[in-house]
């Protein structure tokens, strides 16, 4: 097994509990949220990197590895490392570029909030609700800098919670992967109906090179199902409030297919 380890970001704790370059235990659980940050952000540049793939490579969680031996300067300076844990009969690699990759995403996003800013237009809905917890523990007069390798390190403050609150309390345009049931179809108008995991009742308009599987997919409503690639509108909810456009739809004969959704077409 490879137990390879290098740093990948370093944060930096300044304020009250981290004066004289101690960090007070009580800011540990901010470790652990920029983790499962990284962790799904990981998730979703896989899916988008592999958008034919039924379900995540096993042991991703476990494989997207990070932690710290060691402080600097005090206690306030947080060198982050991977840690590769990959074997070598793993059917899929998952290594150190997955990780960095997710990083820096999640730098850009950081970024793009922390200074109201749009963030990349790939990134969905569901990504940036992830981020949520991140920073929710750190008071008024504290800030965490992050920085991935070879970047400038960005200042993240409390603020940052409640700027992203405000983006995901209001509808969001996004790119849309979903499984949905058709249960109503209007051929004059060209339109259907469906339910989805997003939302029950979205009507969505289609052409004539779509018919054929659209009409399949509603004769066999609950049992088969359509996959439909596109862009639409999100409420804060996460629920698809309406479609813009579509892409590109698949006829999916399997039924088990429905449980996995991903982002990004």
């Amino acid at each position: 097994m490879n137990l390879e380890r290098d740093i990948v970001a370093t944060l930096k704790f300044s304020g009250k509990r981290f004066r004289n370059g101690a960090f007070d235990l009580s800011a540990g659980r901010e470790l652990e949220r920029f983790q499962k940050v990284v962790l799904e952000t990981a998730k979703f540049l896989w899916r988008q990197a592999n958008p034919g793939a039924s379900k995540l490579p096993r042991r991703f969680d476990e494989r997207i590895s990070l932690s710290f031996r060691r402080t600097e300067i005090g206690s306030s300076v947080v060198p982050i490392e991977y840690s590769s844990n990959s074997n070598q009969h793993e059917l899929v690699d998952i290594n150190r570029t997955s990780v960095t990759d997710a990083i820096d995403l999640s730098y850009d996003i950081v970024a793009a909030i922390d200074g109201n800013q749009l963030v990349p237009e790939y990134v969905p809905w569901q990504l940036l609700a992830a981020y949520r917890q991140l920073g929710k523990g750190l008071y008024e007069d504290e800030v965490m800098e992050f920085s991935p390798l070879n970047k400038q390190p960005i200042q993240f403050r409390s603020e940052f919670t409640t700027r992203l609150k405000s983006r995901l309390d209001t509808t969001y345009e996004d790119v849309i992967d979903i499984f949905v049931s058709v249960y109503q179809v209007n051929m004059r108008t060209k339109t259907f109906l469906f339910e989805s995991d997003y939302g029950d009742a979205t009507q969505v308009s289609f052409d004539d090179e779509h018919s054929e599987r659209i009409i399949q997919a509603l004769s066999k409503c609950g049992s088969r199902w359509l996959r439909i690639c596109g862009r639409g509108r999100f409420d804060d909810k996460g629920r698809l409030d309406k479609v813009f456009s579509v892409e590109r739809v698949t006829y999916v004969t399997e039924p088990l297919a429905k449980v996995e959704a991903y982002w990004g077409c």
